[in-house]
């Protein structure tokens, strides 16, 4: 999977821009203020339509101007197509070969992306929240029933929360609090299965980054154990329905779950540097590109990673970055040999 070309209107600072670039190692470069991250934001755009930086549209558009526009031409197995995006106040739309897309979810299959930013290197000291929709992004673009199972467990807690907290009805917070179950015990199979899968290319990635070998592991914290699921729910919601009732929400579940990452039997929040803990979210976030085939391997999307690294581990990076799919490397300076470098 690769992308050849984009062009942008009235994007950010980006007036009109279109590049073409290598199906390897693209480096973004210049100074302060040239629009390097709002680049690779509107790569990270044609996977999503949305913004890792931003939930306003208006933040996104060019200054005095009203809508913006994003056109990314990509390959994969040898067939073409075109993803545009516009931008507009009111909201955005999105086009695949010039038919719009019913459906935003379905982009990321289309066009997959990973991403690492400065904001990462907090990754394991940030909010559980931060690290369960790591794993929710990195599950729905490999697993569509992953994907079907957690957008009807949301539904189906809101639902659930709106009951705990308006007149008592028994008999619908029991209906509800069944189907929640059916859903959950989908989604923490399908967590349970990524994290053993991804754990032993996470350990690889990570030993490559820091230039020798670290017991490194992940630690998933589901709130159920698998065995005897639905019976274990029925009794746990049980336990905490009046505190449900009294608090107005659904206070377990794996919308409160989290997962830790080892460092020499050690909990990487507590006990790494920062510089260990930089290493590790970036080795983190990029993994799940190793689970793909080469033809379907994820873009990744490396916002000034070697203004966070020193000059080894940079280089230990240089050395790994062959293994992933096409990149783009955003930086005052190009840091690549052969890389493509696109100055602006």
């Amino acid at each position: 999977m690769i992308l050849k070309t984009l062009a942008l209107r009235q994007f950010r600072n980006h007036h009109r821009l279109s590049v073409s670039f290598s199906p390897q190692v693209n480096e973004i470069v210049g100074g302060n203020g040239t629009g390097k991250s709002n680049l690779v934001e509107a790569i990270y755009l044609l996977s999503l339509a949305r913004s890792w930086r931003t939930n306003e549209i208006k933040n996104m558009l060019e200054f005095g101007t009203k809508e913006a526009y994003i056109k990314g031409e990509i390959e994969e197995a040898g067939i073409s197509k075109k993803i545009e995006i516009i931008l507009k106040e009111s909201g955005r739309a999105v086009l695949i070969n010039s038919s719009p897309l019913s459906r935003l979810s379905e982009l990321s299959g289309m066009f997959n992306t990973v991403l690492f930013t400065p904001e990462d290197t907090h990754f394991f000291r940030a909010s559980p929240g931060v690290r369960r929709l790591f794993l929710d992004e990195s599950l729905a673009k490999i697993s569509p029933e992953y994907l079907m199972a957690l957008r009807s467990f949301r539904h189906l807690l809101l639902e659930r929360n709106a009951v705990l907290k308006s007149i008592k009805d028994e008999l619908m917070l029991e209906t509800l609090t069944k189907q929640l179950i059916k859903e959950e015990k989908v989604i923490v199979s399908y967590r349970k299965k990524f994290l053993s899968q991804l754990e032993p290319l996470f350990k690889k990635t990570a030993n490559a980054l820091f230039g020798e070998k670290r017991t490194v592991s992940l630690l998933y914290r589901p709130f159920l154990e698998e065995e005897n699921f639905e019976e274990k729910a029925i009794t746990l919601y049980e336990k905490y329905k009046e505190r449900d009732r009294l608090a107005g929400m659904t206070q377990v579940g794996p919308h409160r779950e989290d997962f830790m990452v080892m460092l020499d039997e050690k909990e990487a929040s507590n006990f790494a540097s920062q510089g260990e803990g930089r290493l590790l979210a970036l080795a983190l976030k990029i993994s799940p590109s190793l689970l793909f085939s080469e033809e379907k391997k994820p873009v990744a999307i490396l916002d000034d990673v070697f203004g966070e690294l020193d000059a080894k581990h940079g280089a230990n990076l240089a050395k790994f970055l062959p293994q992933l799919g096409q990149t783009f490397l955003t930086g005052t300076e190009p840091h690549i040999y052969g890389s493509k470098t696109i100055t602006l």
